[in-house]
């Protein structure tokens, strides 16, 4: 319901094209986000009516291959990090009151960030003593926080048989799954890691 103020039903001709990858309904509407309707490279957000699902209604291979290649200078990153450190830090706090809700435990606390971009997540995640691993596909992204923070950080997509089972108590994945164009398969290589 919140989201009515900034959608809009999409025309018959892309109904194929907007299908839900959740729930392969062709009810999706576009969502029009004033802050991103100038910005040319994000592509069109849809929203399933049926599930609910976001999900992104172009060529998800093109969209990401073009912004896996681009490349980020050393000063824009760090300025980057800095602007996404405040956002993880809220991230990180709800984090915690959720585990220590469900007195959750983990003499290693092992955490992977899928697409961990700036790596600020991960970052907060190291200083708190966490052992931590991140997966990238922007080789500059994965090269700069592994330079610069010292992460260990795997320039690939994640898919099944990225990492061994069971190798974390913690998977995260910001602004990941709207990405995916078959969220189940993917949601069970997670869930297997």
């Amino acid at each position: 319901r919140k989201l009515a103020a900034f959608r809009k039903p999409h025309c018959s001709s892309m109904k194929s094209a907007c299908s839900c990858p959740v729930c392969l309904s062709t009810g999706s509407e576009l969502l029009l986000d004033e802050a991103f309707r100038s910005v040319r490279t994000i592509p069109p957000y849809m929203h399933c009516s049926h599930c609910g699902a976001v999900f992104i209604s172009q060529d998800i291979e093109r969209h990401v291959t073009n912004n896996s290649n681009r490349r980020i200078k050393r000063e824009n990153f760090i300025a980057y990090t800095r602007y996404k450190t405040e956002i993880n830090i809220y991230r990180k706090k709800w984090l915690e009151r959720v585990l220590a809700d469900l007195g959750w435990s983990s003499a290693q606390r092992k955490a992977l960030d899928i697409g961990c971009k700036d790596c600020s997540f991960l970052k907060l995640l190291k200083d708190d003593g966490w052992v931590v691993i991140g997966i990238e596909p922007n080789a500059s992204y994965a090269a700069l926080a592994s330079e610069i923070y010292g992460l260990e950080i795997k320039n690939d997509y994640f898919q099944m048989g990225s990492f061994p089972g069971a190798s974390f108590d913690l998977v995260a994945c910001f602004h990941v799954l709207e990405h995916i164009s078959h969220p189940a398969p993917f949601l069970k290589a997670i869930r297997e890691v």
